[in-house]
């Protein structure tokens, strides 16, 4: 945005209902979800919802008052017939053919769209041809466009200038994946002078340990991927993947100076960067006889630079720009990189050396405990690869089972919940307020019921495994004093700080065991059990807060086992739970971590040029990587569950080898990560596909060695049951059965839960302020309101089903929340009218009932016109109406 703000012709807008939302048509954010139906698909969705519009007419007409909502749905059909009228006629075009999501992006990619944009006295024509994505869009399927007029300069600008023949043969997944990374949505800037950067070599370390390879076996099409136990197998870490150290006075003089972590990101440049006092650790390892003022230090490329000039410590990692050295043209590798280092400096020096930031280290979230101890939320993966009994998972629920008591009988613990998940999808605000005003609304049978579906969503919430543990998630970060001796040429792996599965944080007391998980989570080899050391220098030069775990990654296969993690700002979720913990290390002593030796195909090597039809068949295996990742996740776990099962049976032989089912899975969904730009010697597709038919024979074939209760013949699929609450589509061939894994003793355990505890009731009619008279009311402007709640609702429900992801949800959701509080905050609403509405909603008596719906909307009256709401409502008034009477006579 920074960058097409300084463009000539670049245009951009506040919106109406947000004005610290800035909005633009220049670019425009495409998502490729779905196919193209044909004509005939058209016709008979068209059809369906005609039919739905007439049953819900019928339903209505048995109701009074219900004409606007008749008339909206006469208008509805009206509209829908008029369509189908319209596809009736052109539905043997060629336009009305169905197309494949896949060619859908190749033919955008390739033509572009365009869009007209209503003005008020013209229409505005905007050409839009695909621009860029990063690599959480690619993930998503999603692409940026942008208006055709500004492409040239801005991919120009992307590609730092570097030239680029659309023939020629690129690493096309890498460098749209890096040339994006100056796009990033950023929190902020910080300032980093780049001759202040000492760039040092990445280090490796080599150490053989026993692991569970997965490899290829056989040769043409009887390759398949088998797993063995290999002794002494080689791992090589690289150790400062991804990381680097960012002097305190650099961040202390802006924004973040109470971070100890930012994720830095610049042209072709990718780092998480640490707080860390490098002067102080250069000053105090000066060489003796050498003024410090005048000490030399050496980056990789032998260029020299004053020790007191450091303040940032990087290696070739976080470089992404050396990718693309070869546009140097120099005549050796090591030359191309030092000049396109230089490039890179120039490059960012002459843009004013800002550097954006993406991320940066904050606490959990989540209800403290009492004692003001951290929580943080373990998944289903977690959970189910532990080796856990009813009685470890009773230990393990103590603290949510203990919450939903108190969100059930405690009016504070209730309140305080609201106020933390508040969001324009739901009615928190709303209840707050009320309680705010009089306390005695918890006891009316509207707040009870919403109490009811406020408890029972936070039970589905821990049925999907979101248990919350003491404990945090915490960003990882490898052997930084190492880095700083590796600055200073004085780098020796054999002296390390932290040894072995030492860490350190100051997120638990030093001394303490703690367990350590990072999604993607397959099996008990992801899970490591690690001992908080303290350690002096890390303490003296690495300022960490909480939210950082200092680790030690040199003959130590922590990034195997967490699930190929590196230090890019990869974080992990650790916990001191003392049943997970043990049961960690139970995993670490049975259970060797997972390698796979699996290479890439010599002979298929997967080609791309720098044309559009490529970037589209590179997005579309980008996109397919994200199935197959999702197969990986879930035939992983099924593995686990009917592992856990045989093992509780007793048939041990057949839980080994499920087990092995699962290693196959680890080392699959690492390969998947990578399938848009490598070709392996085995199918990765065709792979997890096999691995999904092993665990599908074993729980359906074999249904009779499992020892399930008896089940209905036309169910020919068996799933755990917790895959009731985690499966996005349910099949009606699938039958969710009861396992003996830890995720379905989580869920008996849920279904255990005791009610409430009883309480008085109050009628919410009774705690409004009586002595407004309802006749008073204006009823035109209640008509308006009943007119915006029935549009705000018609709005709402169209975006569920029109959009179905979450997060894009939500955004929109919040916009028409501010759209229709802008429509009401001009309203002047008298208090008469917002008593006769109320009235109508909650007195059971009322003449003219008003649906409940409407509370929606009385949400959005509250925020607008809080002060006439608060007089609606008596503050101490705790009696009923018939008391109010006695009372006045």
């Amino acid at each position: 945005m920074i960058k097409l703000e300084s463009l000539k012709g670049f245009k951009t807008f506040r919106s109406k209902f947000n004005p610290n939302k800035l909005l633009s048509n220049a670019v425009v954010n495409v998502s490729f979800d779905y196919d193209v139906d044909e004509a005939e698909t058209v016709i008979e969705r068209t059809k369906s919802r005609i039919e739905g519009y007439k049953n819900e007419i019928e339903k209505l007409k048995l109701e009074i008052n219900k004409e606007n909502e008749i008339k909206k749905l006469n208008k509805n059909i009206e509209e829908s017939n008029a369509y189908l009228d319209k596809i009736e006629k052109a539905k043997n075009n060629e336009d009305w053919k169905s197309v494949k999501v896949e060619k859908l992006r190749e033919l955008l990619y390739q033509d572009g769209f365009f869009i007209d944009y209503k003005k008020v006295d013209k229409i505005e024509r905007i050409e839009y041809v695909q621009f860029a994505r990063s690599s959480s869009k690619s993930r998503k399927g999603e692409v940026l466009f942008i208006d055709k007029e500004l492409h040239e300069i801005m991919t120009k600008w992307q590609r730092m200038g570097l030239k680029f023949d659309e023939e020629e043969t690129v690493d096309l997944v890498s460098l749209r994946a890096y040339e994006s990374l100056i796009g990033s949505a950023i929190q902020g800037l910080i300032n980093i002078n780049v001759d202040n950067i000492l760039l040092v070599d990445d280090v490796k370390s080599t150490f053989k340990e026993d692991v569970n390879l997965v490899y290829v076996e056989g040769k043409g099409k009887k390759k398949r991927l088998t797993v063995d136990e290999v002794d002494d197998y080689s791992i090589t870490n690289d150790i400062f993947d991804g990381e680097s150290l960012l002097d305190v006075s650099i961040i202390e003089a802006s924004g973040y100076a109470d971070k100890s972590f930012i994720l830095l990101r610049n042209h072709f440049f990718k780092s998480a960067t640490f707080k860390t006092d490098i002067q102080l650790f250069l000053k105090d390892n000066c060489p003796y006889g050498v003024k410090y003022d005048e000490w030399v230090l050496r980056d990789m490329f032998g260029n020299p630079i004053l020790a007191e000039n450091v303040k940032m410590i990087v290696t070739p990692n976080s470089m992404k720009m050396f990718r693309m050295a070869y546009k140097m043209g120099l005549d050796s590798a090591n030359e191309n990189k030092n000049a396109m280092y230089k490039y890179w400096k120039d490059l960012v020096r002459d843009e004013g050396e800002m550097f954006g930031v993406c991320k940066y280290d904050k606490p959990s979230q989540a209800p403290k405990l009492e004692d003001g101890t951290v929580t943080q939320q373990m998944s289903y993966q977690m959970i189910n690869a532990l080796l856990a009994s009813q009685d470890d998972m009773n230990e393990l629920l103590a603290i949510e089972m203990e919450y939903m008591d108190n969100l059930k009988n405690n009016s504070a613990t209730l309140i305080e919940h609201l106020k933390d998940t508040s969001n324009d999808n739901n009615l928190n605000d709303f209840y707050v307020n009320l309680f705010e005003i009089n306390p005695e609304i918890i006891y009316t049978k509207m707040f009870k019921d919403y109490r009811s579906q406020v408890v029972n969503r936070y039970k589905k919430r821990i049925a999907k495994g979101k248990v919350r543990v003491q404990g945090d998630n915490l960003t990882m970060l490898s052997n930084p004093i190492e880095l700083l001796q590796q600055a200073i040429d004085k780098l020796d792996l054999n002296n390390l700080v932290l040894n072995g599965n030492q860490v350190y944080t100051t997120q638990f007391d030093f001394g303490e065991e703690i367990a350590l998980h990072r999604n993607p989570h397959t099996n008990m080899s992801n899970i490591l059990a690690v001992h908080n050391t303290y350690n002096s220098k890390i303490k003296k030069y690495i300022k960490v807060s909480k939210e950082i775990i200092v680790v030690n990654s040199v003959n130590h296969s922590i990034m195997s086992r967490l699930s190929g993690a590196d230090f890019d700002s990869d974080f992990v979720h650790a916990t001191t739970n003392s049943t997970v913990v043990r049961l960690a290390k139970k995993a670490n002593e049975d259970y060797l971590v997972c390698e796979t030796s699996v290479r890439e195909s010599e002979d298929e090597a997967i080609v791309y040029k720098l044309t559009d039809i490529d970037m589209a068949k590179a997005d579309n295996k980008i996109a397919e990587s994200k199935t197959v990742i999702g197969e990986c996740v879930n035939s992983g776990q099924l593995a686990m569950s009917l592992f856990h099962h045989l093992q509780s049976i007793g048939e041990n032989e057949k839980a080994e080898q499920v087990l092995q089912l699962t290693n196959l899975v680890a080392a699959l969904s690492t390969l998947a990560i990578d399938v848009a730009k490598k070709t392996f010697e085995i199918d990765v597709k065709k792979a997890v596909r096999s691995v999904v038919l092993a665990v599908n024979k074993y729980i359906n074939k074999d249904a009779d060695i499992l020892k399930f209760e008896e089940v209905p013949k036309e169910k020919k699929k068996f799933k755990p049951s917790f895959f009731e609450n985690i499966d996005r589509k349910k099949r009606k061939e699938v039958m969710y059965v009861q396992f003996k894994t830890p995720m379905d003793m989580l869920q008996d355990i849920l279904d255990e839960d005791e009610n409430a505890k009883p309480t008085k009731t109050n009628e919410l009619i009774d705690l409004l302020n009586h002595s407004l008279d309802k006749d008073k009311a204006n009823r035109n402007q209640k008509r308006k309101l009943i007119e915006i709640g029935e549009e705000l609702e018609d709005a709402i429900a169209k975006i569920y089903v029109d959009v179905k992801d979450k997060e894009k949800q939500f955004t929109l959701i919040d916009d028409v929340a501010r759209k229709f509080e802008t429509r009401i905050g001009k309203l002047k609403i008298k208090p008469e009218t917002i008593y006769s509405f109320i009235s109508d909603i909650h007195d059971p008596n009322a003449k003219v009932k008003i649906d409940k719906k409407y509370n929606r909307l009385l949400k959005i009256i509250i925020k607008s016109h809080k002060e006439v709401f608060v007089n609606i409502f008596s503050k101490n008034f705790n009696g009923t109406k018939n008391e109010i009477s006695k009372k006045a006579s």
